[in-house]
């Protein structure tokens, strides 16, 4: 019996010494805030918005040559649906920044909520906002593009369709006020 007992110990602590020699994974944050590098090369200051498709509300796909115009600049945000953040500064495009209604606002969810957009839409207030369009992330640009931050995430290009900066969660009209004055220079 005793033999059994330490036989059994040995093999606890065998086992437990084996456990220890597993390397630790770590969560790597992806993301950065303004001029920081990126651990996601496509969303690195100075890169070019890649190609993509989003679903809109009516299920059609709509590419990025119909929404980004040349020679204008354009803000990306990625939200989620029942973010209340997104929700905010969705309306605040819509009440607080018509100043600049020449510019792009495309924002992207995820591609299983593509169900939400019209609601959203309707609740934020932006149906029928000509500059602002709401989709689905059909061809996976948030893979390249988003970065675990935070919620909502703008990203802004410059009329050359290069990232100039980027805002997360927490952010006011006069900060996307600043950053679109300084992109239209």
């Amino acid at each position: 019996m005793m033999k059994q007992m330490l036989i059994v110990g040995l093999l606890f602590i065998s086992v437990g010494g084996f456990a220890q020699d597993k390397k630790k994974v770590e969560f790597k944050r992806k993301g950065t805030f303004s001029g920081k590098k990126s651990e996601t090369p496509d969303a690195e200051l100075g890169s070019k918005l890649p190609e993509f498709q989003i679903m809109n509300a009516n299920k059609d796909l709509v590419a990025k040559s119909d929404l980004v115009k040349p020679g204008l600049p354009c803000v990306v945000m990625f939200f989620n649906p029942s973010c209340g953040h997104c929700q905010d500064a969705t309306r605040m495009f819509k009440d607080s920044l018509s100043q600049y209604k020449n510019i792009p606002f495309v924002l992207i969810t995820g591609d299983n909520m593509a169900n939400e957009i019209r609601t959203f839409a309707e609740m934020t207030g932006v149906t029928n906002v000509s500059n602002i369009t709401i989709g689905a992330d059909y061809s996976k640009i948030s893979e390249l593009l988003f970065e675990y931050e935070g919620l909502p995430q703008l990203m802004f290009y410059d009329k050359n369709q290069i990232l100039k900066t980027k805002l997360y969660k927490d952010f006011h009209a006069v900060d996307v006020s600043r950053q679109l004055d300084a992109l239209l220079k």
